[in-house]
Formats: C-alpha cells, structure tokens, sequence
C-alpha cells in the first residue's frame, strides 16, 4: 500500500501546489488556545504529498507561495521565514514570493464543542494563490500532479494556464535552459475554496469539474452546494447521492467512448471518506468505496484535525502522480492524515537509516499495517 519507489527512479517534480500559506489561530475543545501557526490548504498539502513521499523522495515536490507582510510575527519571525524554514527541515524545495502592499493571511479556527462543531473566520482578503506564471523556469511547472484550492471559475482553467506556460518555455527557452517538454499533463486534485460553496456555484462546481480529475469537497461544502446545508453528522444515504449529483454530471476528461475518467473524494473527518468514478471499459455504471479514518470519533489522539484533510488530498496526488490509482492512493492518504492531527500545526520527523523516517515516533509503513487491519475488519460507515 505504501509506495517506496526509489527517487532516483522518479523523473523531476511530482507534486505542487497551487493554494495558499496562512497563518492559523486555533482554539481548542479544551480552551487552549494557539496563535500564529503556520498552515493553510497549500502548507498541509504540500506536508502530506512530502509524509506520502519519505525522506528519500523528498526533493520530488515542490512549492511557491505569494505571502504579505505580517504585523503580528512573533518570535519566529514572519510567514515568509517560517515557510522557509520549514521547506528547508522536510528538505523541500520551496520559493516564497514576498509582497510589501499586502497583509498575510491569517484565519480563525474555533473548535466551539468538539471537532464537528467548528466556526472558521476566513481572512478579510482573500489569499493569494500561486498563478502558473509563479512557476515558471522552476521544475514546478512540469509537476505531475498539483493540489489547488480555487472557486470555480479558476479552477476551470489550471490546467490550460498551467499548459500554457510550459509551452512558452518550450518557445523561447535557450540551448542550455533545463526544461521537460515532454512531461504529461499534469493530474489535477481540486480542493473547492469553501467561500464558494453555495447553491448558486453549483452549476459552475460541475462545469469545472470537467477540467479536472479528482474533485474533493468535505461533505459539509458538497451539501451546501446542493441542498443548502446538511445535518450535524454525515449520513451514508445522503453522501452517496450528493456525490452522484457530480459523478452523473461528468468529472474530468472523457475517453472515446464518452465517458469520465475523473472521481470524487468526500472527505468526512473523523467519518472517513467516499470514493467515486465512474467504470471505463467494458463496464457499465460507477465503482465507489468507502474508506475509514486511521482515528475513530473521540480518539484521545486527535489533537487538532486543521489541515488534515489538505494534507491527505497532498499525499493522495503525489501518490496518484506515481502511477496509483484513485482508490489505492486514498488509502495511504488516509494514514497520511493521521499524522497531522496528532499535534497543532506540523508534525515532527527523523530521518531512519535505509532511507526510513519516523513521523511522531512511527513509521508511515507501521501505521499502514494498523489501518489495513482496521480497514478489513470496518463495518462500514454509520448509516446516520
């Protein structure tokens, strides 16, 4: 289940993202209270296709973030500083771009109850998102994959712009300039921009998702998209047909005989995920799975689940861009994501010899073999 390809096998930069880096305050179920963590979808995305890697793959993904000054920098200096710095401890390259007339982002997460109970306050402006032009004469360019948190409208159009680019470098690169004109058009993961989540976006949600190959909202989004909300719990029944609203419509390209080759990926939390596509080939209809969480609700080693699941549609593209497919890759993403809840903001790593690392004390092959256990002997999710 865990991939343990060689990087030397590995042509160029396999995963990037696209979404942005922010500064996080987070208080917890128990009041404590945490300010300045760094994070945002393209932080913890970037996190999670680099556990999904290991330490000897790291130099296979890549990032570039667009940040704005922050006033409130504390002792660990300013969004741009910390990013670097973390890029340089998972020994990934990383770029930040930094911009003198604008804030950094900053958002609130409030854990009112427990983890289902979360009011989020978004940054009064919106995120700056890394343009395909950010990319440009870096490797990042040609990844095979890229996770991108947009609305809509842009999401539509990634993969074109990002198309684009490359064939300008091709144009007008010199003889000595490295670039990979052959890489394949890159996988594209579409995490949607909740701001954007509402029935009015719906039809522009199912027109971007032919652009697409995995779209993946959390369950609470897909239900405010097309029944204006949803329930304090998810329920079986109700996912299942929210998520065939988009499947029937179409995600990603078609093949000759007109069908998509995209899925969906409902992430549920603690309640696990939904995967959908439809069948190629001979087969008629659709194939879906339904996949566990590493940690059951009311685990004691849920610390804070802010940017798991970031963090798993990461380790999931980077997964998918080596060659698994979509059901496959959401497995290991899943234990994945367990990392990442288990402290607020990063989590802590080692490297092993033999090209092994310890991520908080654990292996990610040792934490594979728990949840396959978990996963064979799952009942399936609640009915709700």
């Amino acid at each position: 289940m865990v991939n343990t390809q060689s990087a030397e096998t590995m042509p160029g930069c396999l995963f990037t993202t696209l979404a942005p880096a922010m500064l996080t305050d987070v208080r917890l179920p128990n009041g404590q209270e945490e300010r300045g963590i760094i994070g945002g979808p393209g932080v913890f995305s970037m996190l999670g296709a680099r556990i999904a890697a290991g330490h000897t793959n790291s130099k296979t993904i890549g990032a570039s973030f667009t940040v704005g000054i922050d006033l409130m920098a504390d002792q660990q200096g300013d969004l741009s500083t910390q990013l670097l710095a973390l890029g340089r401890d998972w020994g990934t390259p990383l770029i930040t771009k930094v911009v003198n007339d604008m804030f950094a982002s900053r958002e609130v997460v409030d854990y009112q109850y427990d983890f289902l109970t979360r009011k989020v306050t978004l940054p009064a402006e919106v995120p700056a998102s890394t343009n395909p032009t950010d990319l440009a004469g870096t490797p990042m360019l040609y990844a095979h994959s890229i996770h991108t948190c947009d609305e809509p409208r842009v999401a539509a159009r990634r993969r074109e712009a990002i198309m684009a680019v490359r064939g300008l470098e091709v144009t007008f690169a010199s003889p000595e300039h490295e670039f990979r004109p052959t890489a394949p058009a890159p996988i594209m993961v579409w995490e949607p921009n909740p701001a954007f989540c509402n029935r009015s976006q719906l039809q522009a949600h199912k027109d971007a998702c032919k652009s697409v190959d995995v779209f993946s909202p959390c369950w609470t989004d897909l239900a405010a998209m097309i029944n204006g909300g949803s329930g304090s719990v998810p329920n079986r029944v109700e996912i299942e047909a929210l998520a065939f609203v988009f499947l029937k419509s179409g995600i990603g390209k078609k093949t000759a005989d007109g069908r998509h080759q995209g899925a969906i990926v409902v992430r549920m939390g603690q309640y696990g995920c939904f995967v959908g596509k439809q069948m190629l080939g001979d087969k008629d209809g659709f194939e879906s799975m339904w996949l566990p969480a590493f940690y059951s609700d009311g685990s004691e080693e849920v610390v804070d689940p802010t940017g798991a699941g970031s963090a798993f549609l990461g380790a999931m593209a980077w997964l998918m861009a080596t060659g698994k497919d979509v059901f496959r890759a959401a497995e290991t993403a899943s234990v994945v994501a367990s990392f990442v809840v288990e402290q607020v903001g990063a989590p802590g790593h080692a490297p092993l010899p033999k090209g092994a690392e310890m991520i908080n004390g654990k292996e990610l092959e040792e934490k594979a073999e728990v949840y396959n256990k978990k996963f064979f002997a799952w009942k399936g999710p609640f009915i709700g």
